[in-house]
């Protein structure tokens, strides 16, 4: 069943590389919610994810960027070795891992930390 899924995302990533930045963000928009439908592996449907979020970072669209880079963030933590995830859950004890790689990715952008999370 991915087989829908994996064509929306081939095509996404066509659009992306001749930024053709609306299909794209709808076609993989699309893959992402089909690959959460049919349940498929959480790395997967993070990688891809990641890939939307890149897509809305380069329209400009960084509240929806840093809301999807929190998520994948939230997904891979799953994926860590417990010593590690002890140690990350030590660091963001007020979730700041998650604005710290938000911000970060915003940065590639030119954007500061403060347009976004203004706190």
């Amino acid at each position: 069943m991915t087989h829908d899924a994996d064509i929306l995302l081939e095509r996404a990533a066509e659009a992306l590389k001749n930024k053709q930045y609306p299909a794209a963000e709808e076609l993989q928009r699309r893959g992402c919610q089909l690959l959460r439908e049919q349940r498929a592996e959480e790395p997967r449907i993070a990688n891809e994810i990641e890939k939307l979020a890149d897509i809305h970072c380069a329209q400009r669209k960084f509240d929806l960027c840093a809301d999807e880079y929190a998520d994948v963030v939230r997904m891979r933590e799953k994926f860590l070795p417990a010593r590690v995830r002890t140690l990350l859950e030590a660091k963001s004890a007020s979730r700041r891992l998650e604005i710290n790689v938000a911000d970060a990715v915003l940065a590639q952008y030119g954007v500061k930390c403060r347009q976004v999370f203004p706190h």
